[in-house]
């Protein structure tokens, strides 16, 4: 599935475990509930996209684009507080 290109879609309860998704563009596209597991994601660019929740140390996401605030989902898999304070 190299350069696939799934922009402006609702792609809900996807399963894209081991794929190779490398170069492909999500711009725009709804995740819920999608899984993400030992999936090749270099290059990828989720800007965005939303509803996306995968554990970074378990996918091959090297020079993915990602976009605030979404991209503060990578952060769920570690045991951190996020806070706002400044």
């Amino acid at each position: 599935l190299r350069d696939i290109v799934i922009q402006e879609c609702v792609a809900h309860d996807v399963d894209f475990r081991t794929a190779d998704l490398s170069g492909s563009s999500f711009m725009l596209t709804d995740f819920c509930q999608s899984q993400f597991v030992h999936t090749k994601l270099r290059a990828v660019d989720f800007v965005d996209a939303i509803n996306y929740q995968f554990d970074p140390r378990e996918n091959d996401i090297e020079k993915a684009k990602f976009s605030l605030p979404d991209v503060i989902n990578l952060l769920a898999s570690f045991d951190i507080e996020i806070t706002n304070q400044f």
